[in-house]
């Protein structure tokens, strides 16, 4: 056999071998794209479970504590644009439900960006800062930012969304089919 025959066959299979590797990476990226996504937000109506955490002025902010009357929850993240761009939105809507007291801001990320949202929000609504899977995220199942969620009296979500204003508009949408 010559030399060239050899080099072609050894040619014609490493490319046979990538072809191979190549359908199997097809393979499980079709499986990856057809497994179930879990949704962003919870649907309006479920109940959000306890959870306790501590806010930056060192209130302990649990369920009970916004039970009894309507709450705006939020989820920022330092990295997300819109985040940046909901938060003013938030900050504001938050005096139309009673202020720090009926409002909370989640913040999440690190660093000098945290310390400005939290300056932004400060005075304005309840500011707790954790970590993406904290205690309060889990809670909410939260898997998307902004997130954005408002809780009736009893704890229960009555719309969410992406900015306040798709809080606004679910929430008025769902009282005229009522």
């Amino acid at each position: 056999m010559s030399s060239v025959s050899v080099f072609a066959l050894v040619l014609a299979s490493a490319d046979l071998l990538l072809i191979l590797l190549l359908a199997r990476r097809v393979r499980r990226l079709g499986e990856l794209a057809s497994a179930p996504v879990a949704p962003p937000w919870l649907p309006p109506g479920s109940q959000i479970p306890d959870f306790k955490a501590k806010a930056m002025d060192g209130t302990s902010v649990s369920l009970d504590w916004l039970r009894g009357e309507q709450s705006l929850v939020g989820f920022f993240t330092t990295g997300c644009m819109p985040c940046h761009y909901q938060l003013p939105s938030f900050a504001e809507h938050a005096a139309t439900v009673g202020g720090a007291r009926r409002a909370v801001a989640v913040v999440i990320g690190e660093g000098e960006e945290v310390a400005a949202f939290i300056r932004d929000l400060d005075g304005k609504v309840t500011v707790i800062h954790e970590r993406r899977r904290g205690t309060v995220a889990t809670a909410f199942a939260n898997n998307a930012y902004p997130g954005i969620y408002l809780l009736d009296a009893d704890g229960a979500i009555l719309a969410r969304g992406a900015s306040v204003q798709a809080v606004s508009y679910e929430t008025t949408a769902a009282a005229s089919h009522r």
